[in-house]
Formats: structure tokens, sequence, C-alpha cells
């Protein structure tokens, strides 16, 4: 069947890259919110396939010299469920 889904919670960003002077690492901490949604249908009686798409959102203030940085990601997914009886 359709279901949806949502959460909130606190997050941290590691950020790094390499010039050919140096290393440059951040990391900044922030709040994270997701949402999702997907389908599920039965091929048998214990056996599921769905798909699901999800967005989040992490929010983690000002790195150096980057002012309000945010982070979307989205993904999308496809399962295969063993249901116990």
């Amino acid at each position: 069947g359709f279901w949806l889904k949502g959460g909130a919670g606190f997050g941290t960003l590691d950020f790094s890259f390499v010039t050919p002077a140096q290393r440059i690492t951040y990391q900044e901490s922030g709040w994270n919110f997701t949402t999702g949604a997907g389908y599920e249908f039965r091929v048998a009686d214990t056996t599921a396939v769905g798909f699901a798409y999800d967005y989040r959102y992490l929010t983690v203030g000002a790195f150096e010299g980057l002012e309000d940085t945010k982070v979307h990601s989205q993904a999308v997914s496809l399962s295969f469920r063993y249901y116990m009886e």
C-alpha cells in the first residue's frame, strides 16, 4: 500500500576538499528535516516489491567564507521485502 513518512533531527555536515597547496576541512552541525512517500505491493504471501522517494534538508549555518549553508538530498529507491509468517 501507499505510505508517507516525515521527521526531524540534528545532523552534522563534514566537508573537505584538497587544493594543490593544502587540504581544507569544515564541520558544522544543524537541524535536519526529512519527508518521503512510497508504494509497496505484494507479489506473494510473504514477498513485496516497492519504491520510494525521500527528500532530506540540512541547514548548518555558515562555513568559513560560505554563509547560510544548506544541503538538499533526494533519493529514489526500489525495495524487495520478505515478511516472515
